[in-house]
């Protein structure tokens, strides 16, 4: 079986689609190999980063990186690599991932949210304007879909009436490197390389509206005003996206800039150390399809505080303190408790690290390469 990909979600600087396609595909080539399937993966893009995805079952189409128009390779070379390479199906890893023609390979869509439908105001104008012109066509188009949570699932049923047997509920997973394992160097690396000293609390993910930063910076500034100033200083690692000017005018007017620290993206070899490190995690997003900041947190043994919205609390699984995004007092009040009770950060420690055993890129590849072959 040859599965195609677009690698457009493989840059440099992978968010969360991105990080799901590289834990994905990785599984996917190395279940291959191990289990020596007769199975490839193909990507296709203007650029394939491979890095750790340099497997023999994972191939590169060459003849894309001499194409600058995506207009072009969705319309052309899209379709005519998939006719090229015999690709028997297609797998569109983001909202719009399916091209205007698949030829005999099926098309198999993964959903990560619909927040476009259900919150426009938190996502660009440019995403709203694409969602609203490809992502009903691609849904429609896909022989079977992939929702990566059943929040995602029954958002799929409610806002765009897909059929419920059409949807696979595929959970994403975590990666080994995300252990709870003592790494003492590797901590000490990661604080000199950004500038992290003492106790620290910690956020990941991209700056934009959705993540709920100015809500975290208001709740983390009652918190230390409750205690004359004795909480750990709020590290908050990630690229900035759109809208994020907010965040840093809210720093300023909180007077919280000696108190918080931005080292921006992070590189992901670097993430579990920065997560094992942290005293706690805090991830207050106002929707998640899925949030797998939260399970990579408590892999590396973190406890966590999340948000009642979403796919949040089906993914915490009661191994999270979980508050009102928009109640800054309720997010406040978490803080204080992870930051000075001693014993419930062992508690979340545990049960997250219970939690997180739970979820694998090999599971979620298994499950992935059974429905390929449901409808090759």
């Amino acid at each position: 079986m040859r599965v195609g990909f677009d690698a457009r979600v493989l840059g440099p600087e992978a968010g969360g689609i991105g990080r799901y396609a590289r834990g994905l595909i990785g599984a996917l080539a190395a279940q291959a190999e191990t289990e020596r399937l007769d199975f490839e993966c193909w990507l296709f893009g203007p650029s394939a980063p491979l890095g750790e995805l340099a497997r023999s079952r994972v191939k590169v189409e060459p003849r894309w990186g001499q194409v600058r128009s995506g207009v072009l390779r969705a319309l052309w070379c899209l379709p005519w690599s998939l006719r090229a390479r015999r690709v028997e199906v297609f797998h569109g890893l983001d909202h719009v991932g399916l091209p205007v023609a698949t030829g005999k390979a099926r098309g198999v869509l993964t959903v990560h949210d619909l927040i476009p439908l259900r919150l426009p105001e938190l996502v660009t104008p440019r995403f709203r304007t694409v969602a609203r012109l490809f992502f009903r066509r691609a849904v429609r188009r896909a022989d079977a879909i992939i929702a990566v949570s059943e929040r995602t699932r029954a958002d799929l049923v409610e806002q765009l009436a897909v059929p419920a047997g059409k949807i696979t509920v595929i959970p994403e997973g975590v990666d080994p490197r995300f252990g709870s394992g003592e790494q003492p160097r590797g901590r000490e690396r990661i604080r000199l390389r950004y500038g992290i000293t003492g106790d620290y609390l910690l956020f990941v993910g991209t700056l934009e509206p959705k993540k709920n930063l100015e809500g975290l910076l208001r709740a983390y500034a009652a918190a230390r005003q409750e205690t004359g100033g004795a909480v750990p200083r709020l590290v908050i690692a990630g690229k900035t996206g759109w809208m994020c000017e907010g965040i840093f005018r809210t720093v300023t007017a909180l007077d919280l800039e000696q108190a918080v620290l931005f080292p921006g993206f992070v590189e992901e070899a670097d993430l579990p150390d920065l997560y094992r490190g942290a005293l706690g995690f805090v991830f207050p997003s106002l929707y998640e399809g899925f949030g797998l900041p939260v399970l990579e947190a408590m892999a590396c043994g973190t406890p966590v505080i999340t948000s009642t919205r979403g796919a949040l609390p089906e993914v915490a699984g009661g191994a999270a303190l979980v508050v009102d995004p928009e109640g800054p007092g309720e997010l406040a009040a978490a803080i204080l408790r992870v930051v000075h009770d001693a014993a419930l950060r062992e508690e979340l420690r545990q049960k997250g690290l219970a939690r997180a055993c739970g979820y694998s890129w090999e599971a979620a590849a298994r499950q992935t390469l059974k429905l390929y072959q449901e409808l090759a």
